[in-house]
């Protein structure tokens, strides 16, 4: 898991202590959490109390009155896999009933209504303010509360398809991979969301930008300029 402080904006991948005390310490409505789960490096137990801020998930106690005791994330990632752990992590009963229905396809629970009611449902679970849920190459869609006005939001993406010059390029080197799509995407979005304080679907927009870029150049840091006119375009007032 990789706990960054929006504010001083300096990702910490260390030991399991040092993350919970950033978690705890760095105030309300200051920590993104990217789940990022990588077998066997992680257990249910830390990454929820991770992001509860220290809510005992095993207790029986009210879960609502526990987590105002601790800050609450600025905002969680998860893919649609990492989505599927969590729910069933968390025991959430409209992730049981959307799999008992036969009727209801893979697709169709990553996106619309149905995926807000279950980004609502983990935003509820983990303590977090903002829920984002990323679908590969379908985009990503973006869940954000108002802690002023206690309004919620729905944003979604359908990301940015490859463009025929890196297509080409692909087909000739085959050197383009996914490697620092997700870090790209997220970064993105803080600087978007947190630091620029700009739209929730200016900052989806660019996330998804950004990742479509690296995901379809290799390495984790392509040059910036090689990036196709209508990505750089998304970027020109930022």
């Amino acid at each position: 898991a990789v706990a960054e402080d929006v504010n001083n904006s300096h990702a910490c991948i260390t030991s399991a202590s040092t993350l919970q005390a950033i978690r705890l310490e760095a105030g309300e409505d200051r920590i993104v959490l990217d789940v990022n789960l990588r077998s066997p490096w992680y257990t249910k137990e830390f990454v929820l109390n991770l992001a509860r801020g220290g809510v005992d998930t095993d207790s029986d106690s009210d879960s609502d009155s526990d987590s105002k005791t601790f800050p609450s994330l600025a905002l969680i990632k998860v893919n649609e896999e990492e989505l599927k752990i969590m729910e069933d992590w968390c025991g959430l009963m409209y992730y049981k009933q959307l799999h008992e229905d036969d009727s209801t396809t893979n697709s169709e629970s990553l996106t619309g209504n149905i995926l807000r009611k279950r980004m609502e449902a983990i935003a509820l679970a983990t303590n977090a303010n903002r829920v984002c849920v990323t679908r590969g190459e379908h985009g990503a869609a973006l869940l954000c509360t108002s802690t002023n006005e206690k309004m919620t939001t729905f944003h979604e993406h359908d990301g940015f398809a490859t463009t025929a010059a890196i297509q080409e390029e692909e087909e000739e080197d085959n050197e383009s991979d996914t490697v620092g799509a997700g870090d790209a995407f997220l970064a993105a979005i803080i600087h978007s969301l947190f630091l620029m304080e700009e739209s929730p679907d200016v900052a989806l927009t660019r996330g998804c930008a950004l990742g479509a870029y690296v995901a379809n150049r290799r390495g984790a840091t392509p040059q910036h300029q090689d990036a196709p006119s209508h990505l750089k375009d998304i970027f020109a007032s930022a």
